[in-house]
């Protein structure tokens, strides 16, 4: 027995229907462009208010930790290497940074481990060379469907975790323990492209040694104990800050094993008379296949009933 043919009126209702989703899909790129504006303008007025502040004479400050996050696509494993640019008037501090990140199989839980170097460089204080590491662990919740290559469109970057770093000169030594706590909205507006805006609150604790360079051995204390001439040889400094920084990153993809990233912000504590501005890049590769929970589920069509 053959099917009834489809009625004048079903016809006409599925070609209604069709280009209903048709006009749809300019409406959706419009509200996401919207979205993107909205955060961008929101991270625009941060930076501009964010220089605001109170002078600090401690050198080690919660600014002065390397980049946390390589990277904030959990789909794979990778390994990265990170370098970052701060500048201010006084100065600059650089970072660069190996890392290391492994992904849960659901492909929303993952585990930054990085190490690096610190360069930095003031008028008027002396070069300080040292070390930091991080330990980051990041959640990733997706609010928007995903695409072709597991990638949402929208979701929400919770992140944390410490992140010392020891900067040492010919007089002085600076020890600064973090723990940052971030925000991060990765936007992927092509399969190509994740924008990501982020917010990081950091507060620390830190330690500052500095050498007075007019300290002498003389007469008049050459009979004291070693405690006491190192007492009055170094000034040691303990002190409690809280500080932020804010930017963003775009994430280029190249395929799914590789990607760059370019990024820039900003970073301050609360007593720090003038915002540090940076910028960086970010080389990964994703060693790891792209794990299978990530990837849209494909439902088989149904075929019509055969006619005959």
């Amino acid at each position: 027995m053959r099917n009834p043919k489809p009625t004048t009126d079903a016809v006409i209702t599925g070609r209604i229907s069709a280009l209903a989703k048709v006009s749809l899909r300019p409406r959706r790129l419009v509200t996401r462009l919207v979205f993107v504006l909205v955060l961008v303008l929101v991270l625009v007025l941060v930076l501009v208010f964010g220089a605001i502040g109170r002078p600090a004479p401690a050198l080690a400050r919660s600014g002065t930790h390397g980049p946390t996050v390589s990277t904030y696509d959990p789909r794979a494993s990778s390994i990265a290497v990170t370098f970052r640019h701060f500048t201010h008037k006084t100065g600059s501090l650089d970072h660069v940074m190996y890392t290391s990140a492994f992904s849960s199989t659901s492909g929303r839980l993952s585990s930054q481990f990085g190490v690096g170097f610190a360069y930095r460089s003031a008028a008027g204080q002396p070069t300080g060379y040292g070390a930091s590491a991080s330990a980051v662990t990041m959640l990733i919740l997706p609010v928007g469907k995903r695409g072709p290559a597991g990638l949402p469109a929208v979701s929400v970057a919770l992140y944390g975790g410490p992140a010392p770093t020891f900067l040492g000169g010919s007089l002085f030594g600076s020890f600064t323990v973090p723990f940052v706590l971030g925000l991060g909205v990765p936007l992927t507006p092509a399969s190509w492209l994740t924008i990501t805006p982020f917010v990081e609150f950091t507060p620390s604790v830190d330690f500052d040694a500095r050498a007075h360079k007019d300290f002498k051995i003389t007469e008049a204390n050459k009979h004291k104990s070693v405690d006491e001439l190192v007492d009055e040889a170094v000034t040691w400094d303990v002190d409690y800050q809280f500080g932020w920084r804010v930017g963003a990153m775009l994430s280029f993809h190249l395929g799914e094993s590789a990607e760059i990233g370019i990024l820039a912000g900003a970073a301050n504590d609360t007593r720090v008379d003038q915002s540090q501005w940076s910028i960086g890049t970010v080389l990964l590769w994703h060693w790891d296949d792209v794990v299978a929970g990530v990837r849209p589920r494909i439902t088989p069509k149904r075929c019509p009933p055969s006619s005959e």
